[in-house]
């Protein structure tokens, strides 16, 4: 389920966009749930840290009479939730070129022009990002996506060779490709569920593609990859491996 979130620092506007939201959800039977509706940026910034990479929503103004205006809210949560969508609603449309100065990605600007003008634009907004979730559902496109040195970088899952925590960098991954190799922030576990079911967690350390493997040691608990690389696998992980996979084990 999505969760929704609001900061606005008006009482007024943050009662009727709550509301609005609240209505559109009931009318359409949409998978979302309001989450934190608030005026101080700083609990939008520790929602975004207790619920990274959620693909929740976002709905911010950018006038926040706050030290950390609407658009350094939006990079901040973007750093956290890199997934999620944001949506400003604003006096300030003019200020729309700094999302991309930021490259916050923004779902959609909506121009506070008056009630009914904002409701009808949180609606097609949200119709929006679900007939997107439910177009994606439909045809995924393999694809991992991460954050590395800031930038977004899209990889074909099926291009991976395996995943593996880093030794010398705590709290990096590295995934390796048959020709390179790339180094990033994040957790085995978090990626393991992006994922499609050609990867097998072989280790607390790694996950391998199972369509990359050309042979499995299971004496030395060594699996060799296509490209002449190996992994290694727990001694009760390489039991289910071997269950799944009919290949050959090596002497």
């Amino acid at each position: 389920m999505k969760k929704i979130i609001i900061c606005e620092d008006s009482k007024l506007h943050r009662k009727k966009i709550k509301d609005f939201i609240k209505d559109i959800i009931a009318k359409n039977n949409y998978a979302y749930t309001l989450a934190l509706v608030t005026g101080n940026p700083n609990e939008v910034i520790n929602f975004s840290k207790e619920n990274q990479n959620d693909k929740n929503i976002y709905f911010l103004d950018i006038d926040l009479k706050s030290e950390i205006n609407g658009i350094k809210l939006a990079e901040l949560v973007r750093i956290n939730d890199l997934y999620s969508h944001i949506v400003f609603i604003t006096n300030h449309i003019e200020m729309s070129f700094l999302s991309f100065k930021y490259k916050i990605q923004a779902t959609d600007f909506i121009s506070k022009d008056n009630f009914t003008s904002i409701k009808n634009n949180i609606y097609e907004c949200l119709e929006y990002i679900h007939n997107t979730f439910i177009s994606l559902e439909k045809n995924k496109t393999n694809q991992l996506i991460i954050k590395c040195n800031n930038r977004i970088i899209n990889i074909e899952q099926e291009n991976i060779l395996f995943i593996e925590s880093s030794t010398k960098n705590p709290h990096k991954l590295i995934i390796h490709e048959k020709n390179r190799q790339l180094e990033f922030s994040g957790s085995l576990k978090e990626i393991f569920i992006q994922l499609n079911n050609d990867f097998y967690r072989c280790h607390r350390a790694f996950i391998v593609n199972t369509k990359k493997i050309k042979e499995i040691d299971k004496k030395n608990r060594l699996i060799h990859l296509i490209n002449g690389e190996t992994c290694i696998s727990s001694f009760r992980l390489i039991k289910g491996l071997l269950k799944e996979l009919p290949y050959k084990k090596l002497n």
